[in-house]
């Protein structure tokens, strides 16, 4: 809110990023570190270094994208705004890809269980003689309707193009209605 005050008030973008800077950033990581470490009905909370490390990642990002937007409005030339960027935004990146590809599961025992039942589930659905041919038949008819949908609004059709998605999607629900009665036999 003090951003958008100040900028109507100079009407300069730079200097509404500017208020909003310091009120985003921190705001932004306690958000992220507050939710990382708080324990769900799913998930354990996370570890306060790990949270931290990636709060601290995420705050530098938006610090850096704010300060280049800043040099941006203030006229800096275009290699200095990129130069903000290269020096933040992208060890950041760096830093939440390593912190995102190293996570361990936090999940609760009772999570995994039903995770692996469900997956096991759709598996033999999705390897059945019925699975196979429902996803072959969908994928044909999205592809159609697809094709269907571009051929009427390339031709002028444009404005009733849309609803051939609208019978894309009952032809669907017939289709799993179909399969699944199909399945219970």
């Amino acid at each position: 809110m003090a951003a958008g005050i100040v900028y109507l008030q100079t009407l300069d973008p730079a200097s509404g990023v500017s208020a909003l800077l310091p009120f985003a950033v921190v705001a932004t990581a306690l958000f992220v570190f507050f939710a990382f470490t708080q324990e769900t009905a799913y998930q354990y909370g996370m570890d306060n270094k790990r949270a931290l490390s990636y709060s601290l990642a995420i705050a530098a990002s938006l610090f850096g994208i704010l300060a280049a937007a800043i040099m941006y409005f203030r006229g800096s030339p275009p290699y200095l705004v990129w130069s903000v960027l290269t020096f933040f935004v992208f060890p950041s990146a760096v830093a939440l890809t390593y912190l995102a590809l190293s996570e361990k599961s936090r999940q609760k025992e009772w999570v995994r269980k039903w995770a692996e039942k469900w997956a096991a589930e759709w598996e033999q659905t999705f390897t059945s003689q019925h699975g196979v041919l429902r996803r072959g038949l969908s994928g044909a008819l999205w592809l159609f309707s697809i094709a269907v949908f571009l051929i009427m609004a390339l031709n002028g059709g444009g404005r009733y193009a849309w609803i051939v998605f609208i019978f894309a999607i009952g032809i669907e629900v017939l289709m799993s209605a179909v399969f699944a009665a199909r399945g219970r036999k």
